[in-house]
């Protein structure tokens, strides 16, 4: 339906990683959704009848991902980065 409401929804690569529980307001509403673990920029999730709140249509919510890029990580969080890198190489 052309009344289908797309959200872009930024998230950090831990959120990406780990998956998040998070609200989205539409209109006057706030929708629950749940991001699964391991999500990347252009996954689509599809919320069913929770988009434009209009009575003769019912419309859904599409929700976009896009990982946050990673410019500003401190020196404990790039160690932290190299310890995973060493343990995926073992």
């Amino acid at each position: 339906s052309k009344l289908n409401i797309h959200y872009i929804l930024e998230i950090d690569i831990w959120e990406a990683i780990l998956g998040l529980e998070c609200d989205v307001k539409v209109f006057d509403d706030i929708i629950k959704c749940n991001i699964k673990p391991f999500s990347k920029t252009g996954d689509i999730f599809l919320l069913i009848g929770k988009g434009y709140p209009n009575s003769r249509y019912k419309t859904n919510l599409i929700i976009e991902i896009k990982v946050k890029d990673l410019l500003n990580l401190n020196n404990e969080q790039l160690d932290l980065v190299r310890k995973i890198k060493e343990i995926g190489e073992r």
